[in-house]
């Protein structure tokens, strides 16, 4: 807690004290002009400037939203991780959730990334909860988060996909399909992506097609590959990148239930990812949504590296 505190309080001082980056000017104007929609992104990176007072005074409060999401997120990082497992693994998901270079980082700058991120740990958690509790009124809680995560990011659509690759590779879960809850789900956040949606079929679906408008592949090429494995490693951290293979590599083994749903969720993303890489760059900060997970299934593989965790399973 001590280390976490002070964490949060070197955010804050470096959100106080740097000046704005020209991405957060062009949201910080977006604020100015409330709307549900813009040309470039959905709209809640505005939502959330827009909500707090003086951000024309100090670049502290056009970043306090998102700083302060980062506790959040570990909340929600930390109540994932016991619930699919125990307490210890879920103070060490803690930790290295606050040692993740791209999470600590992006953190304390105002773009899309924050929301996304966090509204995708939200769906996590609720199907987290599902799964422990087998409540089904955990779906409408997913839907949710579902649905305002794609009012932070396209990015978060497939969560939604993510899901369905859940749904196939636990045998257990597919019980839900014969059940009206996902698809209750589904409506919750159908209805939490109506105001982006309808702005966007009032403007001509214009930040659909600047967004979708890069995943025609107008060439082959293998140049971006190599940045991208190096890349990705080095953002979620190394160290816990090592886990997250050992803890792949685990569930080969033991198509262990909880861990299926960490491997899971990720798998449509990193699919679409590992397709585009082959026509464009991978910006460092699109795979974001996935690593609070990756994180927990790290975690979980370290503590089966001492055997606690392991001789449970």
């Amino acid at each position: 807690l001590p280390l976490i505190t002070a964490l949060v309080a070197l955010r804050l001082l470096t959100a106080a004290r740097a000046g704005l980056v020209p991405d957060e000017s062009y949201y910080w104007l977006w604020a100015q002009h409330p709307a549900l929609g813009y040309y470039d992104h959905p709209p809640m990176v505005a939502w959330w400037i827009t909500a707090m007072p003086f951000t024309d005074l100090s670049p502290l409060f056009v970043r306090l939203p998102f700083v302060l999401s980062f506790l959040a997120l570990c909340g929600l990082v930390f109540d994932t991780a016991k619930k699919l497992f125990d307490e210890a693994i879920a103070k060490r998901a803690l930790l290295w959730l606050n040692a993740c270079v791209m999470l600590g980082v992006g953190s304390v700058i105002a773009t899309p990334d924050p929301p996304s991120v966090l509204m995708w740990a939200g769906g996590l958690w609720a199907l987290a909860r599902l799964q422990a509790s087998g409540k089904a009124w955990w779906w409408l809680v997913f839907g949710a988060f579902a649905g305002l995560g794609f009012e932070a990011k396209y990015t978060n659509l497939f969560l939604g996909v993510g899901v369905i690759a859940w749904l196939v590779l636990d045998k257990d879960a597919r019980k839900w399909l014969l059940s009206p809850w996902p698809y209750l789900g589904g409506v919750v956040a159908a209805l939490f992506m109506a105001p982006n949606l309808i702005w966007n079929a009032q403007h001509g679906w214009l930040t659909f097609g600047k967004q979708f408008g890069r995943l025609g592949a107008s060439h082959v090429t293998a140049q971006y590959l190599i940045e991208f494995l190096l890349s990705q490693p080095l953002l979620l951290n190394p160290l816990i990148f090592v886990f997250v293979v050992t803890g792949v590599m685990a569930w080969l083994k033991t198509r262990d239930a909880k861990l299926t749903l960490l491997i899971a969720l990720p798998l449509p993303l990193l699919a679409y990812l590992l397709i585009h890489v082959f026509h464009d760059r991978i910006q460092g900060n699109w795979p974001a949504p996935i690593y609070p997970g990756l994180i927990i299934l790290a975690a979980a593989s370290a503590e089966a590296v001492t055997g606690k965790w392991l001789t449970r399973i």
